[in-house]
């Protein structure tokens, strides 16, 4: 008797490429059967979408921010966009250690400082 062969009992199917529209519908099916949006892309419990980056991230309880400098805080363009888009503000350079202490042990925190 002979064993049998590897392939016994196998279904072998030629891989064919499917069309974009067969990718579509097989994605769609496959998340209307786990309860996703068929629509879109987004998830089931997605919030509807946010109008800023700091609303974006305060949606889900984090924080985005921005480097600011001293410099530019006396120009309306600057401070409007980080005011709408940001809920978070670094100082740039200001407060970095040679900004801070230009040499040992001489402080230098009044211009950081001010606002």
């Amino acid at each position: 008797m002979n064993p049998p062969s590897r392939n016994e009992g196998c279904d072998v199917h030629e891989s064919i490429p499917e069309t974009a529209e067969q990718t579509g519908a097989r994605r769609a099916d496959r998340r209307r059967t786990r309860g996703g949006n068929t629509d879109n892309n987004t998830h089931p419990g997605a919030t509807a979408a946010a109008s800023t980056l700091g609303a974006a991230a305060a949606q889900s309880g984090r924080y985005i921010g921005a480097a600011v400098s001293q410099r530019h805080l006396g120009e309306a363009a600057y401070v409007n966009t980080w005011a709408a888009e940001f809920n978070s503000v670094t100082p740039e350079n200001e407060m970095k250690w040679d900004a801070v202490e230009p040499s040992r042990n001489q402080s230098a925190t009044a211009r950081p400082t001010r606002s």
